[in-house]
């Protein structure tokens, strides 16, 4: 896969990423809980608080920034860095996957199947965002324009 082709994919991933956040808002908290938000976050959704629009914004922000980041032809140096720091994230995040063996981990799913699947493949998904951009920034590795 070339650069260009690894930069893609990284930026349509991220704008699915902030898509699926903008329709499990739209869905409601019991959407969002079954995405795996925290119970503080799903009561924050149903009172319609500040702090969970502030944090849905960041999120959507964030995610549509990485894409137009990973999607631009030019690359400085800080967008490298920032790109470097959100691919280890992704990595990190995105190999959870592994441990969806481990009772303790899923556990809070108890026996909903549907939610196991949801997470395991959310899991894989954000770890090809990680691998999609950590092999575009290496192929292009001191080329900083």
């Amino acid at each position: 896969m070339t650069s260009k082709l690894s930069f893609q994919y990284a930026a349509i991933a991220l704008i699915i990423g902030a898509l699926a956040h903008i329709g499990g808002h739209i869905m409601g908290p019991d959407t969002i809980g079954f995405m795996g938000a925290p119970p503080d976050v799903i009561q924050g959704a149903r009172d319609g608080t500040l702090l969970y629009y502030a944090m849905m914004a960041g999120i959507i922000g964030l995610l549509s920034g990485l894409a137009y980041l990973a999607w631009s032809k030019k690359k400085g140096r800080v967008v490298r860095l920032v790109l470097w720091v959100f691919t280890i994230f992704f990595i990190l995040r995105g190999m959870i996957f592994v441990f969806f063996i481990w009772p303790a981990i899923t556990g809070f799913m108890g026996d909903d199947l549907a939610k196991f699947w949801f997470h395991f493949i959310a899991s894989l998904f954000i770890l090809t965002i990680g691998l999609a951009l950590g092999l575009g920034l290496w192929k292009t590795r001191g080329n900083t324009t």
